[in-house]
């Protein structure tokens, strides 16, 4: 397969982008799908959604943690990917069909963080968080299935 960049390294990373062969690539997918998701909805199975928010940044540390120790003896490219490569690069590793299941999946979050600001049912937060949240997922599953059709 071709190579592909750590996630944020779109973001403008200062030291370039490491370039991840396949294998390095499925072994970080391997492990965020072991330990970060699980992790995620324990979380929220155990506590309320709230208390998630607090173990963001755990989460997010343990994320760089696997990632540099899985790229420590790969080097760096100075060439760092624009927001449509990135975009394009993550569409490329999903199917259409799972794409579209994504989006719609999104669509319906959104609508009902709507139907609970209408009907004044649970935590205002939440509902901010919830419909600024798919909704921003909604875009950026609309911009990927565009690409994929490109």
């Amino acid at each position: 397969g071709r190579p592909r960049a750590i996630p944020w390294s779109s973001f403008g990373a200062r030291d370039g982008a490491y370039r991840l062969s396949q294998t390095v690539w499925e072994d970080l997918n391997f492990f965020t799908s072991i330990l970060i998701i699980p992790i995620v909805v324990t979380i929220c199975f155990i506590t309320d959604f709230i208390y998630l928010l607090y173990f963001i940044p755990l989460l997010a540390v343990l994320l760089i943690l696997i990632t540099k120790f899985q790229t420590k003896d790969l080097s760096i490219t100075q060439n760092k990917m624009k927001w449509n490569e990135s975009l394009k690069s993550s569409a490329d590793s999903y199917s259409i069909g799972t794409l579209w299941l994504l989006l719609l999946g999104s669509i319906i979050f959104v609508l009902f963080g709507i139907f609970l600001l209408i009907s004044g049912k649970g935590s205002m937060l939440f509902k901010f968080i919830d419909i600024i949240f798919f909704g921003a997922c909604t875009i950026i599953f609309l911009k990927m299935i565009k690409l994929k059709h490109s």
